[in-house]
């Protein structure tokens, strides 16, 4: 992991590795082994020398190289998927690895819209996940957003410029309780969910933290608004998947959300680890009481054909024969098939137009 960093930052000031081996005093080819990851812990005046050489002037870049050491990683593990999904459960469960829930959110939000508003270009972007990376040199990364450029970290932690290679964990829940979940969490009073233009969360206007108007529309008029989360489940997860299918097929597990706790033989299988260094109490880890039921007002039928017209192929693949009034009876989904099984997404089998756009809805308060 030190040699990674220190490849990025000698690229980023656009050094040759000659130049920066004549900065700091150490030979370019112990510099090569460095960087290619043969040797990963150099002596400390070594090390204060190269971060002279590369001119650090800020004390966290410092403080990173540190860390990084002699440090190097057991398992590589990315868990993505759409929020409340059970990726803090994933945390939960690697609890013996170094492990963070949604490292860097606001920094990293900020440099995905960026990149979808064409401010940033592809390898600025790869820049930032560098950086990000290594800063924390994490063995397992949960957070929903890294379904935005998962293709990217499939590319650069391919297991030839790093060791070990980056393995995904896609986490899919049924969209039944996706959208029950989604819309109990952010309709309580001391949550907050703000739109991005581009950076869409399911929610059809804002839900400022402590404002009750908008939190009673939505739970009272859900009808009105139900096409805004299920379109956003499925668009959402049918672009991710294809990517991730696209990006790294022979590295991704497919993990359904309600398989979470009897999954963990098969995680530390997909991830190479002892089964015994998995943390089998933590597979609940953020379960939460229900104040709203938004689906259980009795409109199964317009729900389901929401549901139907929006998520149709992803149920077909995914949920066979799971419908909303099974979900409402407690029953659950189907057992799973597994990857190897069949594909992250074989894509719709007919065209779906997706015609909500959130900007058509009012909110019917002031």
């Amino acid at each position: 992991m030190l040699g990674k960093r220190i490849h990025d930052l000698r690229r980023r000031q656009e050094l040759s590795r000659k130049e920066l081996a004549e900065g700091s005093g150490l030979t370019e080819a112990e510099l090569r082994d460095l960087e290619d990851e043969n040797g990963s812990w150099l002596p400390m005046e070594k090390l204060m020398a190269l971060a002279q050489a590369l001119k650090l002037r800020q004390a966290a870049n410092f403080a990173a190289l540190l860390e990084l050491n002699g440090l190097k990683r057991r398992v590589h593990l990315y868990v993505l998927g759409l929020v409340k999904t059970g990726s803090v459960s994933l945390c939960g469960i690697f609890g013996t690895y170094r492990v963070t829930h949604e490292y860097l959110q606001w920094e990293t939000h900020q440099q995905v819209i960026r990149w979808h508003r064409g401010q940033l270009s592809r390898e600025e972007m790869r820049a930032f996940l560098l950086d990000r990376d290594a800063r924390a040199a994490l063995e397992l990364d949960a957070a929903h957003f890294n379904r935005h450029y998962c293709d990217i970290l499939a590319e650069e932690f391919d297991g030839e410029r790093s060791s070990p290679p980056a393995r995904f964990i896609y986490l899919l829940r049924d969209p039944y309780s996706w959208v029950e979940s989604h819309i109990n969490y952010f309709t309580q009073i001391d949550c907050e969910a703000l739109h991005g233009d581009l950076l869409p969360n399911g929610l059809p206007f804002d839900l400022p933290r402590g404002a009750m108007a908008p939190r009673q529309e939505l739970i009272e008029n859900f009808c009105r608004y139900a096409e805004v989360p299920i379109a956003f489940w499925a668009s959402e997860n049918r672009v991710a998947l294809q990517r991730l299918q696209s990006a790294a097929p022979n590295r991704s597990l497919l993990l359904y959300t309600h398989e979470v706790s009897r999954s963990l033989p098969r995680l530390a299988e997909f991830a190479g680890v002892p089964s015994e260094s998995l943390l089998a109490e933590r597979c609940h880890s953020n379960r939460t009481e229900y104040h709203v039921r938004v689906l259980h007002d009795g409109q199964t039928a317009v729900l389901q054909a929401l549901f139907d017209h929006h998520c149709g192929d992803l149920l077909e693949q995914y949920f066979p024969g799971y419908r909303l009034e099974d979900y409402l009876e407690g029953k659950k989904p189907p057992a799973a098939e597994t990857l190897n099984d069949r594909p992250l997404h074989e894509g719709p089998k007919h065209k779906i137009r997706l015609e909500i756009q959130r900007g058509n809805f009012k909110p019917g308060f002031k």
